[in-house]
């Protein structure tokens, strides 16, 4: 009789990351969406102001407007923010 021959397969072991290289990604990942997310920030709340200014509206419309800035700045500061840290990953 034949001996069965038997395929191993290599198990590759995986290195479980220690918690310094966690709290580094962590840390550096979060850096990044700080800084990507305020230059994004600042740059849409600068050309939507720019461009609301050019209206000239004052008054509880204005107030409405500012805070629509800010809102929309924040917003797309978060969302470029995530997507770099997921292309970080």
């Amino acid at each position: 009789m034949a001996p069965e021959m038997v395929k191993r397969k290599e198990r590759t072991e995986r290195k479980e990351p220690s918690f310094v290289e966690l709290m580094f990604d962590f840390f550096i990942g979060n850096l990044l969406i700080v800084i990507f997310g305020g230059i994004v920030f600042i740059l849409i709340f600068n050309l939507s102001k720019w461009a609301f200014d050019l209206q000239n509206v004052d008054g509880w419309l204005g107030l409405v407007f500012e805070i629509s800035c800010i809102l929309i700045s924040v917003l797309s500061a978060l969302f470029f923010g995530r997507l770099l840290r997921k292309l970080w990953d």
